[in-house]
């Protein structure tokens, strides 16, 4: 029984979130795995802004944590004052937002554009929402390594 409840928590509904329409597509994972992208934090990187809004499920194993959303800025910490489980970033909660994913991920990204600038936000293929000019930087780094999109 618990197990279903986390299953409908980490359901994505959100494929892309611009005034609610798909803006860009990333390349497969597999393609991204050859150019050595193995996750978001490595999108994030080849980005320029180095921000992404990273998906956590709910976790029941050790002690609990509830499904959400963090906001993370690499070699920053986006919430200094965040408790040490949330490891300095800024977290939005699942059950803030009545159990909402679209709402929650919306509050994420107005967040993150509110402090570090307006973004135009992208889901890459695992599940996290990067800025569009991350998206720019992997497709230029597979024209490069003679990839195609």
């Amino acid at each position: 029984m618990g197990r279903d409840w986390v299953c409908f928590m980490c359901r994505s509904s959100l494929a892309t979130w611009q005034g609610g329409e798909a803006v860009k597509k990333f390349p497969s994972k597999n393609k991204m795995h050859q150019i050595g992208v193995l996750n978001s934090y490595d999108i994030a990187e080849l980005g320029r802004g180095k921000v992404f809004i990273s998906w956590s499920p709910q976790m029941l194993d050790r002690g609990y944590e509830p499904a959400k959303y963090q906001v993370i800025h690499i070699g920053y910490h986006t919430n200094p004052k965040a408790p040490w489980y949330d490891y300095g970033h800024q977290t939005f909660n699942l059950f803030q937002y009545e159990r909402d994913r679209d709402k929650t991920a919306r509050a994420a990204m107005a967040w993150a554009d509110k402090k570090m600038g307006k973004r135009e936000w992208v889901r890459d293929p695992f599940g996290s929402y990067q800025d569009a000019r991350a998206l720019e930087a992997v497709i230029e780094k597979m024209k490069k390594a003679g990839g195609e999109q």
